[in-house]
């Protein structure tokens, strides 16, 4: 048989058709980071190459934030830069192939056929093609078994101590290598006492160890310590990983209660991992299974447990004991059948983890902190239909609402607001504190919607940025409304750093116009179609029904979460300037507008959205009086001052050119910068 024949191929052969896989995979990765949201490349790849950057510059890799391994592996890197961005995966592929050859001289001849879970291990080649260095990881930790299989111990304990330096993981395995090297049939007090073998092994080790940990220290300084070494024992890596303990971490975000769950985790660790596991196997003798494989499924077992049992899991882990997995097959007395539907089972929960990940990750769906989590404490779902008819569609949400505000709604009494205030503060405790480390990693999330022209962006860092408002104001024809209409249209538009997205576009003056649209949409090459169908458009009469519009607003952003990129409002102030007049009714306006900016001000921080307002401005007719340089002034006072974290200044420049300036921001330099209204849109000036 055909099937037959490609099992019969030589080891030589196999690790070809494996090399071959391995290329493709990674050609195909260039397709996939081209041109879909959700990159083949692993992030780690991309911080290894840029640790691989920071030497050549003359630097420690560790000047790159998030760089935690070894600086051995940034200097492995560096071909990345200096000769092509897909050496390190080429590397990680061939250490793939060494790991089979390794697998297939390791196991007894009867058996070597099993090298072949490796080699088209479906897991493995994308992990390694990802960019992922967990293959060279395998290499050395079988390269340990190899050599301590050939009875060369001190070489196993340099490759043993060497493995620890890259990957501190393996130290588990110290247990199980020394009580490997007791005399035969020993007792358990007898396996534990020292000799000649143990000696020389566990010296070996602790060379292999720190010769390069202190060579890195030297070169890098006490950073190394603190990032690939201590980091590992506080770390909080609990976004998006495989570990059961993920939704515990999220539930219950204060440090003592992490601290409790993260000891609860760490004992049944260690303790099945080092202690149980290699005693258990090292006192257990059959006629069926020799030292050799004892040991092999010893170090199975225990870093399966060490991998289902720790507080983090990727992907990337399973790998760890995954190149295991082929010297205990043999002995486990399970149909190919039977490991089909196990294969097919854990692929599809690895898949179904995948896609909250995703949601969460891409999507920005906030999906365990939903609003409807409140009928687990006692809240009926009338109760949290009316806080959603209300605009507050999360956990969140009801967290940014003062108790006043919610009792306002009709049917929630104060009982029943407090009840749910207290769930929700159980549920996502908002009131905690976090470094201003842990703030810019949160910050990360930010994203840029361009303006349409490169100088406009450069002024402002990239383009209008989301969980913010961004305030454009001056006369009228100096393009306020046109920036607006562009915005609309760029927002749809997908970069390296940006997924686009649609927007929601809600008109006070009447000044929204679906064939602006269209013509921006041609300059930049969109469906035009499509570019009207992903704008949302709502027309306000009051301010009062401006208002309202928020609450239909917030329940589209939580409909289709992550979808929404932008939200104009054009203009601010058009309706309360007309339902608000004179100066007694100034501080009710005010009091309204507040409400209203503070809504706006959720809304963008809680659905991760870029807000732009436009302003109209007023001028002083007692000016010319006192010599004011700029009688005009956009309205709003303080409160919409204070509200706005960017004010752009819009003028007229010569002919069809537009100045804008930045009036007031938290990080922007106050600067200047000019654009043209053209048929496309927002554009850069012509010199």
């Amino acid at each position: 048989m055909l099937w037959q024949r490609f099992l019969n191929l030589g080891p030589f052969a196999h690790s070809l058709i494996s090399f071959f896989i391995h290329i493709f995979l990674i050609l195909f990765c260039e397709i996939q980071d081209s041109y879909l949201d959700v990159k083949y490349t692993d992030i780690d790849y991309v911080v290894f190459t840029d640790g691989a950057q920071a030497i050549l510059n003359g630097s420690t890799p560790f000047q790159r934030p998030t760089y935690r391994y070894t600086p051995i592996l940034a200097l492995l890197m560096t071909p990345n830069i200096l000769w092509f961005a897909q050496f390190g995966k080429l590397l990680f592929s061939i250490f793939d192939i060494i790991v089979g050859i390794l697998i297939y001289n390791i196991m007894d001849r009867k058996y070597c056929r099993h090298y072949l879970l490796w080699l088209y291990n479906p897991l493995t080649l994308i992990i390694s093609t990802r960019g992922s260095s967990e293959s060279l990881i395998c290499t050395l930790v079988l390269l340990v078994i190899f050599c301590f299989n050939k009875k060369r111990y001190i070489l196993a304990g340099l490759c043993f101590g060497f493995v620890i330096h890259f990957k501190i993981y393996p130290i588990i395995y110290a247990s199980t290598f020394y009580l490997a090297l007791s005399e035969r049939k020993s007792s358990l007090f007898g396996s534990l006492l020292p000799n000649s073998s143990k000696i020389m092994f566990l010296i070996s080790t602790l060379i292999g160890l720190i010769i390069p940990t202190y060579l890195s220290y030297l070169s890098c300084g006490s950073i190394y310590l603190d990032e690939a070494w201590l980091y590992h024992f506080y770390r909080q890596d609990f976004q998006h990983n495989f570990s059961p303990y993920f939704y515990l971490f999220q539930l219950f975000d204060d440090i003592k209660t992490q601290k409790i769950i993260g000891l609860m985790a760490f004992l049944p660790q260690m303790l099945l991992a080092t202690i149980i596991v290699p005693i258990y196997y090292n006192q257990r003798t059959t006629k069926s299974i020799n030292l050799k494989s004892n040991i092999c499924m010893a170090l199975f077992l225990q870093t399966y447990l060490f991998v289902t049992l720790n507080k983090v899991i990727t992907a990337q882990y399973f790998e760890w004991y995954m190149c295991l997995l082929p010297f205990i097959v043999p002995f486990l007395k399970i149909s190919w059948k039977k490991w089909f539907n196990i294969f097919s089972i854990w692929s599809f929960a690895i898949l179904q983890w995948l896609l909250f990940a995703y949601l969460f990750e891409f999507r920005k769906w906030n999906w365990y902190h939903d609003i409807d989590q409140l009928h687990e404490y006692g809240i009926n779902a009338l109760d949290t239909k009316k806080l959603k008819a209300a605009g507050i569609c999360t956990i969140k949400g009801i967290n940014m609402h003062m108790k006043k505000k919610l009792i306002q709604i009709k049917g929630l009494s104060e009982a029943k607001v407090d009840k749910i205030k207290e769930a929700a503060a159980k549920i996502c405790n908002e009131f905690t504190f976090m470094t201003a480390s842990q703030f810019r990693e949160k910050r990360k999330m930010v994203f840029k919607v361009s303006t349409g022209c490169q100088e406009f962006d450069t002024l402002l860092g990239g383009g209008i940025e989301s969980m913010a408002i961004t305030e454009a104001f001056g006369e009228f024809r100096c393009g306020k409304t046109q920036l607006s209409h562009t915005l609309c249209i760029t927002c749809q538009v997908t970069s390296d750093n940006y997924r686009g997205g649609k927007a929601i576009f809600i008109d006070t003056e009447n000044t929204f116009r679906p064939n602006r649209l269209r013509q921006i949409a041609e300059r930049f090459k969109l469906d035009l179609e499509a570019a009207l169908e992903n704008v949302l458009y709502i027309r306000a009469y009051t301010s009062e029904h401006q208002h309202e519009i928020l609450d239909a607003v917030a329940a589209k952003f939580h409909e289709e979460i992550g979808v929404y990129k932008l939200l104009v409002v054009d203009s601010l102030m058009a309706l309360f300037r007309v339902d608000y007049s004179g100066r007694g009714e100034l501080a009710d306006r005010q009091q309204k507008l507040g409400q209203y900016l503070s809504k706006l001000q959720k809304l963008a921080e809680e659905y991760n959205i870029a807000i732009f307002i436009t302003n109209q401005m007023t001028a002083d007719p007692g000016s010319t009086m006192s010599f004011q340089a700029d009688p005009k002034k956009p309205i709003g006072g303080h409160i919409l001052a204070h509200a706005s974290t960017v004010r752009l200044s819009l003028k007229k420049g010569r002919g069809d050119t537009r100045v804008v300036k930045i009036y007031d921001s938290p990080d922007l330099a106050e600067s200047e910068a000019t654009f043209a209204i053209t048929d496309g849109g927002i554009a850069d000036a012509k010199e």
